[in-house]
């Protein structure tokens, strides 16, 4: 005897609630048979489901380290996670293709290349050449004609240390440094302006017996700082050429960097980093360390944020410092696998003030601050050694650009 309203199921020995007063054809429904042909028809419509592409939810097509990015994006401050983006994109970085050069470049040798947000400025020995960013397809089978900026036939023996471009300025001013080549080629500093087109403006030549090493800008006090083989002298970019203040005597410095308006931080051939205040005589300058003797050439220096600042040395050591600890223990010694022999043959860029970028014409190494370990390393093939590389920012995509006197390559 049934249950009224119900239906006893003797095959699963369960009882099935019936709304309507419909016999047999209701409690057909629950027989073992119309069971089985549900259960196999959402069987088949589970299995159909794995081969759709979903585009709200499509997991199987995505990057494993792009879900982990995505996946931090809700607990994690905005500036991290553009700084985990962008060293995602640096770990990434690969051989694209080269871009060859014609026009008048084609006949000439490219020695130094740069790049700010308008265009990649690339410079011989004597001429300045000029490429904007959005013509740059970043294709190998794209040619490119630099356009002609600046010309000169005077250089001859002397090497071009420096190409920079002063950002934020109207008028774009190019500083380039030679390391004099020959006593009828003293060393040069060029300064160099778009307004209103590219002209020399003025220039400042070494005094005899003494080189250039190395210029910068500092953005604190709108000035051009000049390292050289006895003395490093200062000049107002308004007025540069004249009115020269030398804020250090002594040791052949091969590297500046600026912390401040009036401080800077230098480094010389002999291995040693020096703090200097230019509102004090030369005379009486700050020591950041003791002149211990058999170091090797500090080659590069950057100051960072937080007093820190980065060191890099003849052969294959790269290190941070603190300037209130002084310059004897490192704060980080990094693992890098550069091993330079020239004291020329290095160039060292901070990208932001996380991420430093260490080129000499064997390999490339990207590294964050914190880490001795390298982000990035590229190593760079015999037949194509890079004779300069710069970094670039097309949209949100990183690249890095280098030449190898001939033929722009680019990273992505």
């Amino acid at each position: 005897m049934e249950i009224p309203g119900y239906y006893f199921d003797e095959t699963k020995k369960k009882y099935f609630k019936i709304t309507h007063n419909d016999g047999g054809s209701r409690a057909s429904k629950y027989s073992s048979s119309s069971i089985k042909k549900v259960n196999e028809k959402n069987e088949r419509s589970r299995k159909r489901a794995k081969f759709e592409i979903k585009p709200t939810n499509n997991v199987p097509f995505a990057l494993k380290e792009a879900q982990h990015i995505q996946s931090m994006i809700s607990s994690r401050p905005i500036d991290q996670i553009r700084a985990s983006i962008q060293e995602f994109e640096i770990t990434k970085l690969r051989f694209e293709g080269s871009m060859k050069t014609r026009g008048r470049l084609n006949s000439d040798s490219l020695k130094k290349i740069t790049c700010d947000g308008q265009s990649m400025i690339l410079s011989s020995l004597n001429n300045i050449y000029e490429i904007p960013l959005e013509s740059l397809e970043f294709n190998s089978t794209q040619e490119l004609f630099p356009m002609l900026k600046l010309h000169r036939v005077d250089k001859v023996t002397s090497l071009l240390r420096d190409l920079t471009i002063v950002e934020n300025n109207e008028t774009r001013p190019i500083i380039r440094t030679w390391f004099g080549g020959s006593p009828d080629e003293p060393s040069e500093v060029e300064l160099s302006t778009e307004v209103p087109h590219m002209t020399t403006r003025s220039h400042v030549q070494s005094p005899k017996n003494e080189s250039f090493n190395k210029s910068i800008y500092n953005y604190h006090s709108d000035s051009i700082l000049i390292c050289g083989s006895k003395s490093v002298l200062k000049y107002s970019s308004n007025l540069f050429g004249s009115n020269r203040q030398v804020i250090y005597k002594g040791f052949d410095v091969l590297s500046i960097d600026s912390k401040e308006k009036n401080i800077y931080v230098l480094g010389a051939r002999n291995g040693q980093a020096m703090v200097v205040d230019d509102r004090l005589d030369y005379r009486r300058f700050s020591q950041g360390n003791d002149n211990r003797r058999g170091n090797s050439p500090l080659i590069n220096i950057k100051c960072l944020s937080a007093d820190r600042v980065l060191c890099s040395y003849l052969g294959s050591k790269l290190k941070l410092f603190d300037i209130r600890m002084g310059f004897k223990n490192p704060l980080v010694d990094y693992n890098t696998a550069k091993s330079v022999q020239n004291v020329f043959g290095e160039q060292l860029e901070m990208i932001d003030d996380r991420i430093a970028r260490l080129q000499n014409q064997s390999l490339c190494e990207f590294f964050n601050i914190t880490n001795p370990v390298p982000l990035r390393t590229i190593e760079f093939s015999s037949d194509e050694q890079a004779i300069d590389s710069c970094s670039s920012l097309k949209g949100s995509a990183q690249k890095l650009l280098t030449t190898d006197g001939k033929n722009i390559g680019f990273y992505g």
